[in-house]
């Protein structure tokens, strides 16, 4: 559990009192986590959730870098400038995004700097899945990452390929997205979610 309140250096900048709390269960189905943020304020608070998931590469104690693979179902490429924000441009996909879609992406031993995509229903053993499977072929294990349907975009990131770990980090909206949203009207689709006073949101 976090409160963010006048105690916090940063509220004259942002003076929305907030609570955001975090669970996470261990079961024979995995680990799963549930995140609430409540408005403790009397005001509107807009707000995102970039959920900053690691993993390691390999994830098996004797495991090899280039026998990792990942799979990401993606959308459309948002086009990044210099300071990795994005323009608003929608990009086509290429030979190197392509391979998220058909799970040949090597996640590490490369450089992978912020590609932005936007995250669509995938397949896995014939039904509908959300979210991303990192696989070691050599050995066959997978770890699987499903997430809500709340989760709109996909951030992959790996810290310049040889840190031994990557990034696949689900987010609800896009970076700088209020910018955006005065800048190119087919944007207002997106409108950020607005947590009125008192009532908590909840995501699985």
């Amino acid at each position: 559990e976090y409160v963010y309140d006048d105690k916090d250096d940063y509220f004259k900048y942002l003076p929305i009192t907030f609570k955001a709390e975090f669970t996470f269960t261990l079961s024979k189905d995995g680990l799963s986590y549930s995140f609430t943020m409540t408005n403790l304020s009397n005001v509107q608070m807009p707000y995102g959730v970039c959920t900053h998931t690691t993993m390691m590469g390999p994830f098996t104690s004797d495991g090899r870098g280039e026998d990792m693979r990942l799979y990401v179902p993606i959308g459309e490429k948002w086009q990044l400038n210099d300071r990795c924000l994005p323009t608003g441009i929608f990009m086509p996909l290429d030979n190197h995004d392509r391979q998220y879609l058909t799970g040949s992406m090597v996640p590490v031993k490369q450089v992978i700097n912020n590609d932005v995509y936007y995250a669509e229903m995938g397949d896995m053993d014939g039904k509908p899945f959300y979210g991303i499977v990192a696989t070691d072929v050599a050995s066959g294990k997978e770890i699987r990452y499903e997430v809500s349907r709340d989760y709109k975009f996909w951030v992959i990131w790996n810290d310049w390929g040889e840190k031994g770990y990557f990034c696949p980090e689900p987010m609800t909206w896009m970076i700088r997205i209020s910018r955006l949203l005065r800048r190119i009207p087919v944007m207002q689709s997106w409108l950020p979610e607005r947590v009125k006073p008192l009532p908590s949101i909840f995501m699985p």
